[in-house]
């Protein structure tokens, strides 16, 4: 594959800067001219105000009580820009425009270390200019966050067992951490990373010394989380509570085998949508009060969610079901929710090519399936974890730029292809 194709003279860092000035500036686009997401829409009033709190020295504070619902990586980091700025959402959109434009340099460096330049720097610029990922640069949202640590993981995991130093496995690990207490679906992903090691040949006694240093390394920033919550609420709580429950009985209730991919999972949620599922929803919230008023203490909310769900899912197993294969698409298939129904459908169509490119890619190179688990292990866990819960297309964003690495092989393999039939006269032009 090295001779796939040649961008000019200009040397590998001229081209990786540019490439990231196209990232930076398509992030800049949604920040002020296309506004799809407002600054401080949905969560982003909850981050701001509690990253506000923590810049004043209040501590984790949210509506005058301390805050669990979801762990505090990215309002420690917002809190630390305010800390530094004043209380400036649109600094929190710049720095975020940086981190874009950075990762997609860290994604050419991961690259490299398996392919040759040309698809590196291709699976860069697909980074770079894949806007329904540059979009969440415009909104106080954690998106941006997490893809920047999730590379940051994957490079020096690969850096690891390439030069075998001890600082890089534990700057994996609290690297690791801190995406953790970003995103708490990756909880798992540590075992992941000891299983890719495993599935590539990693001897018994390596994989116990790298699982420890590694383990060891991700609790160190869970535990200060986890030590704060025992101290504050007087309980274990690891990641957060009140916000897991939610989460499951909505993979019911959103009824996804009737609605598809266009689901419309925020507007029928309106008080006067007149959607039958907010009737449902009703229902629900109705029968985890009665619940959590019989119990004195009262019950942990998610469990009764959780208790609700197993409910609804006896009662109809076919909806969930179902509901799975609609969701496993709706993960990797972006469709702005507030546009047209063309514009979905261009925006579903660019994910679908890359989609087909990146089994391309995957095929081509299915001899180093092992080598390039690294990438393919993380899209398998993230789908795995969600397809069973209510999903967005934005949960899959810290494993994307793994997937435009297999897109970028599958582009180079299709370009490789033609140009060889061009060569050997197969097709006329």
């Amino acid at each position: 594959m090295k001779s796939l194709i040649q961008l000019g003279n200009r040397s590998s860092i001229e081209k990786i800067i540019i490439i990231s000035l196209i990232a930076f500036i398509n992030a800049l686009v949604f920040i002020f001219i296309f506004q799809y997401i407002q600054p401080l829409d949905s969560d982003g009033h909850e981050y701001d105000a509690i990253a506000w709190s923590f810049a004043q020295g209040k501590g984790l504070i949210f509506e005058g009580k301390p805050y669990v619902i979801k762990p505090p990586t990215y309002h420690i980091f917002v809190g630390v820009i305010y800390f530094l700025f004043g209380h400036y959402p649109i600094i929190v959109l710049f720095v975020q425009a940086v981190l874009y434009s950075l990762t997609c340099a860290i994604l050419y460096c991961i690259a490299r270390k398996f392919f040759d330049e040309p698809s590196s720097l291709l699976a860069s610029l697909l980074l770079a200019v894949y806007f329904p990922l540059a979009i969440y640069a415009s909104g106080v949202i954690s998106e941006i966050v997490s893809v920047f640590l999730t590379v940051l993981v994957i490079l020096f995991w690969i850096r690891y067992f390439q030069q075998y130093q001890k600082l890089d496995l534990v700057v994996c690990g609290f690297t690791l951490g801190a995406v953790i207490l970003c995103k708490p679906a990756l909880l798992f992903l540590p075992l992941v990373l000891i299983g890719q090691s495993v599935l590539q040949g990693a001897r018994t006694r390596q994989t116990l010394f790298t699982s420890g240093i590694l383990l060891l390394s991700v609790a160190v920033p869970l535990s200060f989380w986890t030590v704060r919550n025992y101290l504050t609420f007087g309980e274990f709580i690891l990641l957060s509570k009140g916000n897991m429950g939610s989460v499951v009985v909505r993979s019911v209730i959103d009824q996804d085998h009737k609605y598809g991919l266009w689901n419309d999972v925020f507007h029928w949620r309106y008080r006067n949508s007149g959607d039958p599922r907010l009737d449902l929803q009703r229902d629900v919230d109705k029968r985890i009060e009665l619940a959590n008023a019989k119990k004195n203490p009262p019950k942990n909310i998610d469990r009764l969610y959780l208790e609700e769900t197993w409910r609804m899912f006896q009662a109809d197993p076919i909806t969930y079901v179902t509901g799975v294969f609609v969701r496993l698409f709706r993960l990797w298939i972006s469709h702005p929710t507030k546009s047209s129904i063309p514009m979905k459908l261009f925006v579903a169509g660019i994910d679908v090519g890359l989609l087909i490119f990146a089994v391309i890619g995957g095929v081509t190179f299915r001899r180093l399936w092992r080598e390039l688990s690294v990438f393919w292990f993380p899209i398998v866990y993230i789908t795995l974890i969600h397809i069973p819960m209510h999903v967005e297309p934005r949960y899959a964003a810290p494993m994307k730029p793994f997937l435009l690495i297999f897109s970028a092989l599958g582009v180079m393999t299709i370009f490789c292809w033609l140009k060889s039939q061009l060569q050997t006269g197969g097709m006329r032009v």
